[in-house]
């Protein structure tokens, strides 16, 4: 049996890296991480659903709702004349209960 780690290729790795610290960087928001714990119960939900729990202006909450998907966060699909997010990958609701369980 070989216990030995398997030797890092450092691209990779760095790549790999650089996109969790980005995404992380995006997170590190009261109102975004507010925006994912919403998402998390609710799956999906429009705008004007998130912008009213937020207490934020339309246009702020579409600049979140942006900046999120862009990075791999969240992801969207137009219904009408409405959008409607939901968390890109449900890995993610990991790194939310991690961050809030260490807030309590």
């Amino acid at each position: 049996m070989n216990l030995a780690q398997p030797e890092l290729d450092r691209d990779t790795c760095l790549e790999r890296l650089t996109r969790a610290a980005q995404m992380l960087r995006v997170m590190a928001h009261a109102d975004r991480l507010f925006i994912m714990q919403l998402l998390q119960r609710e799956e999906w939900a429009p705008v004007y659903r998130i912008s009213e729990a937020l207490r934020l202006p339309h246009a702020a909450t579409s600049q979140h709702l942006n900046y999120m998907k862009r990075v791999g966060l969240l992801k969207s699909d137009r219904r009408a004349k409405e959008v409607w997010y939901a968390i890109a990958d449900h890995e993610l609701v990991k790194i939310l209960d991690c961050i809030c369980q260490c807030a309590d």
